[in-house]
């Protein structure tokens, strides 16, 4: 596909306004007000990048989910080239404080969100793109893309919905992953690419999300729904609760559902649950831990549609303190790197009841947290991959 740029559309339109007949009014408007700025919202230049992202073969895919281990031979080479248009709008998006990706949730339970695959690629180019970068000596370049990708992360994940944090913290992984293992060349740079992060506006959390998409958007909109359906035409109603509802191994209580009250009682009974749930994941750790085994028994036995229409809020809360705790992994090690690892002494680890351990590595060294994810102790290596 030929890419126009604004020269030669200028151009192509002098040449349109030359032939004969052309209209006089449009050589005539008046021009565009010199000082126009586009609108200070990240999303629109986020959807230009992903416009001009190259098209990724299987080969490509496999790299880009690789972005901090592959090799950066001639194929990576030629994918970081095809995406140069697409880092501008990055970069652009990226300085923008606000982002609003125009999304009606009264689309409920079929809200697409076609924008957080394509964030994700995004940040994995920037990433290649910035390992290049830091390769040949552009330090600045490398660390302006590490700054992009955590902007990018914080505005994918300003919606209250569930699915939309956790590909939040999935882009910040990958800015994560970058920094520490370019960390050495980075040390400098480092404080302010997290001092920027910081400053932006806080995502959304997960207790918003269970009050928002999943109270409101969800339960509150399934039972408008069907009471909309009844309402044009006598028993339509069981083709929005079927579609809703119809998944393998189906629940009893769902297939005992023989009139709209019953469906209407079922969904609305979860209204009070999103409220316990908001509430739950909001308590501190210890306290949720120690609370939600018997919420968990007891809702489950007395609201069998939990499962289907909410999200369980422990993966939830798992994968939020995995991603803090890297977060204050990397804070701590750009202390290390820039002051030693004594500096550790005066650094608590968030989830245990002192400082991260540190253990030195040939080309780096591995901080640990007493944080435990899936049985394993939270880890973050410094400078390793690099050779």
């Amino acid at each position: 596909m030929r890419s126009w740029n604004l020269a030669a559309i200028s151009t192509a339109l002098s040449l349109a306004l030359a032939l004969p007949g052309a209209s006089s009014t449009a050589a005539e408007a008046p021009t565009p007000d010199a000082g126009h700025a586009p609108a200070a919202n990240a999303a629109l230049q986020y959807w230009q990048a992903f416009a001009l992202m190259p098209s990724l073969n299987k080969n490509q895919e496999k790299r880009l989910e690789d972005s901090n281990k592959v090799p950066l031979d001639g194929a990576t080479l030629e994918l970081i080239a095809a995406f140069e248009e697409s880092r501008m709008y990055l970069l652009r998006g990226a300085k923008l404080r606000d982002c609003d990706w125009g999304l009606d949730y009264e689309d409920g339970m079929g809200l697409l969100l076609p924008y957080l695959a394509k964030a994700r690629d995004l940040a994995r180019l920037a990433a290649l793109h910035a390992r290049h970068e830091i390769e040949q000596g552009h330090i600045e370049a490398g660390a302006e893309d590490a700054t992009a990708i955590l902007a990018l992360a914080r505005h994918v994940g300003s919606d209250p919905i569930v699915i939309s944090i956790l590909v939040r913290y999935l882009i910040e992984a990958t800015a994560i992953d970058l920094v520490a293992s370019s960390l050495p060349e980075l040390q400098t740079l480092a404080p302010g690419i997290m001092s920027t992060y910081e400053a932006l506006p806080a995502g959304a959390t997960f207790q918003s999300a269970y009050l928002t998409m999943e109270k409101e958007h969800t339960i509150r909109w399934l039972v408008k729904k069907l009471r909309d359906a009844e309402a044009r035409k006598k028993g339509a109603w069981r083709e929005v609760w079927k579609n809703a509802t119809d998944r393998p191994g189906g629940l009893d209580a769902i297939n005992r559902v023989d009139t709209i009250e019953q469906a209407i009682k079922l969904t609305e009974d979860l209204l009070p649950v999103c409220d316990d749930l908001a509430a739950l994941i909001a308590l501190p750790g210890e306290e949720f831990d120690a609370r939600y085994p018997e919420f968990k028994k007891t809702t489950k036995a007395a609201h069998p549609l939990a499962g289907y229409f909410l999200t369980t809020p422990d993966t939830l809360l798992a994968t939020q303190r995995r991603n803090q705790a890297r977060i204050e992994l990397l804070k701590a090690a750009i202390v290390v790197v820039r002051g030693g690892s004594d500096k550790l002494k005066g650094i608590k680890d968030p989830f245990g009841a002192g400082p991260f351990e540190y253990r030195a590595l040939d080309k780096g060294f591995e901080l640990k947290s007493k944080l435990l994810f899936h049985d394993q102790p939270v880890t973050l290596t410094i400078g390793q991959e690099k050779k």
